[in-house]
């Protein structure tokens, strides 16, 4: 013979589960988060360091070319290859903008975790439905806001991939059937 469970207890069950659930996908955006801001910071870094060193360079062997007539030829065309560089290396750098993507994603990675620290000290596993539902439309607020935030500056949009940016859209829906249990 089964026991069924009354039907108050059967409703913190959910509860419990959907926390938990929330918990889980707030963890796993947060360290995906991480990651992409983490990557797009080393590249505004070395974009910045190979900007800094080109133009360095140039303006050494200018000098160079100006103190030694001899060299002034092949100094010139290096200077001319190195200049060439720089400008590919700051235009790679202005379609890329990982210096934007690496503070928008900071500022999104934040939001969550001040998120996640909320609903971990305001909730426990007795926490009523509606409680769960009010973190999740935060949750979505966060995440939906993030897109328009990207969208202005990067007008491209598209799909979310595992070397995406933030916001710019999911492959699956936080919020259709598969939102988590009891829905």
């Amino acid at each position: 013979m089964v026991a069924i469970p009354p039907a108050g207890r059967q409703e913190a069950h959910a509860t419990d589960h959907r926390r938990a659930w929330l918990l889980s996908e707030l963890g796993g955006k947060i360290g995906e988060f991480e990651r992409m801001s983490n990557r797009h910071k080393k590249m505004h870094r070395r974009f910045r360091y190979a900007l800094f060193a080109c133009t360095a360079l140039a303006a050494t062997l200018a000098g160079f070319a100006g103190f030694i007539d001899e060299y002034a030829k092949p100094a010139n065309f290096l200077i001319l290859l190195v200049s060439a560089i720089a400008g590919y290396l700051g235009s790679l750098e202005g379609l890329r903008k990982p210096g934007e993507l690496w503070l928008h994603e900071r500022a999104l990675l934040h939001a969550l975790k001040d998120l996640k620290r909320q609903i971990e000290f305001d909730t426990d596993d007795g926490t009523p439905r509606d409680g769960i539902a009010f973190y999740f439309g935060q949750f979505q607020d966060i995440l939906s806001g993030s897109l328009e935030r990207w969208g202005k500056f990067h007008p491209s949009g598209g799909g979310f991939r595992a070397d995406a940016r933030p916001g710019e859209g999911e492959s699956r829906s936080l919020s259709g059937p598969d939102a988590g249990p009891g829905n």
